[in-house]
C-alpha cells in the first residue's frame, strides 16, 4: 500500500494534474481508511473532472462523516446525484442535505429518490425518518405503506 501511495506521489511530482494518479490516490487512500490524506486529492478530482461520479461520493462521505463539512458533502452528493442520477445517489444527498440542516431539500432529494427507484428500500426509511423528524407521523406512515405494498410486489 505504502509502494503505491509513493508511486502516484512520484507521477504527481512529475504530472501535478495527472488525473489517474489523482484517482488512484484518492480511491487508495479512501478505501484504507485515511480520510485526511485522501481528502485533498478526492478534492483535486472533483475540481478537475466535471464528470466523475464516484469520487464525488466518497468526497461527500469524507465530508459526512470524517470533517464535520454537512453543507460541503450535500453540494458534492448533490453533484453526484445529477451528474447519476439514481435512487442511491439522491437518497446520499437527502442524507447529507438532512445533516446541513435544510430538511426542505432533503425531502425533494429523497423524492426523487424514490422516484426514480422504487425499489431502493433506503430511500423510503430516509425520507420516513425525516417526515417523523419534522412532526408529520401520518405522512411517514404513508411513506412507510408505501414502501411496504412496493416490497410486497
Amino acid at each position: 500500500m505504502q509502494g503505491a501511495v509513493a508511486a502516484y506521489t512520484a507521477i504527481l511530482q512529475e504530472h501535478p494534474g495527472d488525473l489517474d494518479a489523482l484517482r488512484g490516490a484518492a480511491s487508495l487512500l479512501w478505501v484504507v481508511q485515511r480520510y485526511d490524506e485522501a481528502l485533498p486529492f478526492q478534492e483535486q478530482v472533483v475540481a478537475l473532472d466535471a464528470h466523475e461520479v464516484q469520487i464525488r461520493v466518497e468526497l461527500g462521505f469524507n465530508y459526512l462523516n470524517h470533517q464535520q463539512r454537512a453543507n460541503d458533502a450535500a453540494r458534492v452528493l448533490k453533484e453526484a446525484a445529477e451528474l447519476e442520477p439514481s435512487g442511491k445517489h439522491w437518497t446520499f444527498a437527502g442524507q447529507a442535505l438532512r445533516e446541513a440542516g435544510d430538511l426542505l431539500a432533503a425531502e425533494a432529494a429523497l423524492r426523487k429518490a424514490i422516484d426514480r427507484d422504487a425499489t431502493y428500500t433506503r430511500a423510503y426509511d430516509q425520507l420516513a425518518e425525516l417526515l417523523e423528524s419534522m412532526g408529520r407521523a401520518a405522512e411517514a406512515a404513508a411513506v412507510r405503506a408505501q414502501a411496504a405494498a412496493g416490497a410486497s410486489s
